[in-house]
């Protein structure tokens, strides 16, 4: 017989999912996979063929009764149980930090909500052993760089004994509307609101989730409270929630990255082509990351592919619609694109630098290559006509008697001269047919094509339409016309 999804708790358990910077890759921790640490059931197929994309377990610590504690007084008077500290990266390096806290003794949903309210709003003084809470993270790690509480957290609920059943009780009872129990708006806002007033307050309930009397899931953006489910549907909601969490830490460093890139390109001082093609190869470097990001790190987990079940997706969607992830990430994947056609665009202006310094040099190196050659002409040809002529040279007269050799240089100089006749006399020919060009088409005022349909602007350069005159369309004015003064 197939297991049943429902089931009742007599403890109630938190479980806090917050999410870490900076980035690292923690290559000295052992990971183990989640299914090694939680129980998917039914749910285990999905987490196996998703395991590559999925976080891993970086860290496991069991903490006994008491551990758990705060700096200050925020945590003074709440009965506090067993703790699970759990460590966890995903794929591209992303720290996550999941607390699974027991709260024995039958709390009720104001006491549930304090403890909500203390471990989010001042979860930088959460001790562990009278040390703070990373720094003790960090220890086990052996990190150099200590870690950081991020912007995102997300808490899920999973209330048992009497609390279960006084909010399945009180979700069961017909009231006017959606009007929710006031118990589910205190632990959904963390007591921050009035629970009493009749509304719901934005408070999500997937209906897939909810069957009034036996199961109850309600949440908003950093709350979630999932009553009368067994342990397998808790464990695969939580990690739900999880990459949702894992998806905003992502999306968040993805903008602060892209202004980080925009800042860059914007302050930049470029000297030399190097200076740009420096830049431009940070910036692809920089863009090609956050294109994995996006990819990885988000795109991955905004959809129902990783476990394709109905409780998964309608949890998943209801979440995303609470946090906006989709507007978010369509927003930062269309500054990301702008970010990347900015940087083709200065790829784009630096190849054109680069092909003009090439035909610079070029240039140059033609022009003294023709030089030389000029140059070295008429030494060329004297050479040439006394090593052929050797014997008939006068032993006793110099090569540069010019009475004696006058032919000989004459001859050796004819080329060279000639070559800067020719060279002289194309050139004016050149300027005399830019003369020739510039008379047919009237330069003076601004000059119309042979066709008449267009002026240039000497100044600008701009291309206007020229009125089409009865003359440059061929055909004399009309006789019957009358001249108006």
């Amino acid at each position: 017989m197939p297991v049943s999804d429902v089931s009742r708790s007599p403890e109630t358990w938190v479980l806090c999912i917050y999410d870490l910077t900076p980035r690292a890759r923690f290559d000295h921790a052992v990971r183990t996979r989640l299914d090694e640490v939680f129980d998917y059931g039914r749910f285990q197929g999905h987490v196996d063929a998703s395991a590559r994309l999925l976080p891993q377990v970086a860290d496991h610590q069991d903490l006994p009764p008491g551990a758990l504690d705060a700096a200050g007084d925020q945590l003074a008077g709440f009965r506090i149980g067993e703790v699970t500290a759990l460590l966890l990266v995903t794929p591209r390096g992303d720290p996550l930090l999941v607390l699974e806290v027991e709260l024995p003794g039958e709390p009720d949903a104001a006491e549930v909500a304090g403890f909500l309210a203390a471990t989010c709003f001042e979860r930088e003084l959460l001790t562990v052993s009278g040390q703070p809470l990373l720094a003790w993270l960090g220890d086990r790690l052996g990190l150099a760089a200590p870690l950081q509480f991020g912007r995102n957290v997300h808490q899920c609920v999973f209330p048992g004994g009497h609390l279960r059943e006084e909010l399945l009780r009180a979700d069961a009872a017909p009231g006017p509307g959606d009007q929710l129990p006031p118990a589910v708006t205190t632990i959904v806002y963390r007591a921050t609101v009035s629970a009493d007033r009749g509304s719901q307050l934005g408070v999500r309930t997937p209906r897939a989730l909810n069957n009034p009397g036996e199961t109850l899931v309600a949440h908003g953006r950093g709350v979630s409270l999932i009553a009368g489910w067994s342990e397998q549907v808790e464990n695969v909601l939580a990690l739900a929630a999880t990459t949702i969490v894992a998806a905003m830490g992502v999306l968040h460093r993805t903008r602060d990255l892209a202004f980080d890139a925009l800042e860059l390109n914007q302050s930049t001082q470029l000297v030399s082509t190097g200076d740009a093609r420096e830049l431009v190869s940070r910036l692809s470097s920089r863009l090609n990351e956050l294109q994995l990001d996006l990819s990885f790190g988000v795109e991955a987990y905004v959809d129902s592919v990783l476990i394709p079940e109905l409780v998964v997706e309608g949890f998943q969607s209801s979440m995303r619609m609470a946090a906006d992830l989709d507007t978010g990430l369509t927003n930062t994947s269309r500054m990301v694109d702008r970010l990347a056609a900015v940087i083709r665009a200065r790829a784009a202006v630096l190849d054109a630098a680069t092909q003009d310094e090439h035909e610079r040099r070029n240039r140059v190196f033609n022009v003294v290559l023709a030089v030389g050659s000029l140059i070295a002409l008429p030494p060329s040809l004297l050479l040439a006509f006394f090593g052929v002529t050797s014997p008939d040279v006068d032993q006793a007269r110099s090569v540069l008697d010019l009475d004696r050799y006058w032919f000989a240089y004459g001859l050796a100089w004819l080329p060279f001269a000639g070559l800067l006749l020719a060279g002289f006399l194309l050139r004016r020919r050149i300027r005399r047919d830019s003369r020739l060009v510039q008379a047919d088409g009237q330069v003076g005022d601004p000059t119309v094509d042979p066709a008449g349909e267009q002026a240039v602007d000497p100044a600008g350069g701009l291309v206007v339409p020229a009125p089409r005159t009865a003359a440059a369309l061929g055909r004399q004015p009309s006789a019957t016309r009358r001249e108006v003064p």
